[in-house]
């Protein structure tokens, strides 16, 4: 029997295991892991593009596995699987222009049905159509917190779920869980972008600017450089354990707003096996430390009368606050709290669909 054959046997013995015992079956933490790690196997056994693994593959002998003995440090590589619980989740069309998609902590309901009016689904601006899903992390046996998510899901539509704990520091496992999902659902899409839940996004502004991008290897975003290195004791941020052996110059852009090409999320998945070391409590410069082994950095803009990130800095803003901030701006980031952000969307109302910025953008890599 192929490979391929048993695997796709053994998932569908595994859902029907959970659809006829699940209240029992999923607390194994056994069955959980072997579940997750067959779609895992699946995923690799879908056709990859020989082209990049080829480019990847010239790397062998620049790019070394490490394994540290920093025991306080953990390596949240991600393991991207398009699992089968994401199988029904269907948002993008032939003519989807941009997917947007939202790493969300599992009980925040309410900043999610703020982001659907900020971004409803299937919106068309000049002429593009915009579509949004969400990546929720919670473990099968989160039997709770399954259950909350999955009765969300059903409603909306628009959510995928990636297996692993619900923590930020491991947002690059659901980040690159979602870019593989997008890769395979949406593959006539143009780009892809990850974004903040914590922040409005004015489309007009976004399209227009996304108009006058490369639609190839394209990585953007607001600019941003960091040093990958061993960390020191008394570190404020610990990314990296004491014993990583490398000092790396990484090029990447702010997590606010992480915009690929469809073509780019390849390399983006194909490289994570790759990468030495994946540090916690970060996705943004991992996501740069990867695509820059390929000679993949972002796109340096000169933007005349384009800001792609402007930050809120107070924790309470009015409404005449909010209408100060520039027509210009494409991504307004920083509003942690879900009624600041409730705030936010009624100070901006029909603004964030309309062009008012970013006519004139030049580019260079």
């Amino acid at each position: 029997m192929p490979l391929s054959t048993f695997i796709l046997l053994f998932l569908f013995f595994l859902s029907q295991i959970h659809s006829n015992n699940s209240d029992e079956a999923w607390n194994d933490p056994l069955l959980e892991s072997l579940t997750t790690t067959t779609y895992r196997i699946s995923s690799l056994l879908r056709k990859p593009n020989r082209t990049v693994v080829k480019e990847w593959e010239s790397l062998k002998r620049t790019v070394h596995p490490f394994k540290s003995k920093d025991e306080e440090i953990v390596d949240e590589r991600p393991y991207p699987a398009d699992y089968l619980q994401n199988q029904d989740v269907s948002v993008c069309h032939q003519n989807t222009y941009l997917v947007l998609l939202y790493p969300s902590r599992v009980l925040d309901a309410s900043i999610r049905n703020l982001i659907r009016r900020n971004v409803p689904q299937g919106i068309v601006i000049s002429g593009k159509k915009v579509n949004r899903v969400f990546v929720v992390a919670v473990r099968y046996s989160d039997k709770r917190n399954m259950l909350f998510i999955q009765k969300e899901k059903e409603k909306y539509g628009d959510i995928l779920i990636s297996p692993h704990e619900d923590s930020k520091s491991r947002i690059a496992k659901s980040v690159w869980d979602g870019f593989l999902w997008v890769r395979h659902h949406c593959k006539h899409a143009v780009f892809a972008a990850k974004a903040d839940p914590d922040e409005v996004i004015f489309l007009g502004n976004l399209i227009n600017y996304l108009g006058r991008v490369p639609t190839t290897r394209f990585y953007g975003g607001n600019y941003r450089e960091f040093v990958m290195k061993a960390r020191k004791k008394g570190d404020r941020f610990r990314y990296f354990p004491m014993d990583y052996p490398y000092v790396t110059w990484v090029s990447y852009v702010s997590g606010a707003l992480i915009i690929l090409s469809l073509d780019v999320i390849d390399h983006l998945i194909v490289g994570a096996q790759y990468e030495p070391f994946f540090g916690s409590w970060t996705d943004d410069f991992m996501v740069g430390a990867v695509l820059n082994r390929v000679r993949i950095y972002p796109h340096r803009n000169y933007l005349l009368n384009c800001t792609l990130l402007q930050l809120n800095t107070e924790q309470t803003l009015s409404y005449s606050d909010f209408k100060r901030v520039s027509n210009q701006v494409v991504v307004y980031h920083g509003m942690k709290k879900a009624s600041q952000l409730a705030a936010a969307l009624r100070a901006f109302g029909n603004r964030m669909f309309v062009a008012t910025g970013c006519w004139f953008v030049c580019y260079s890599q």
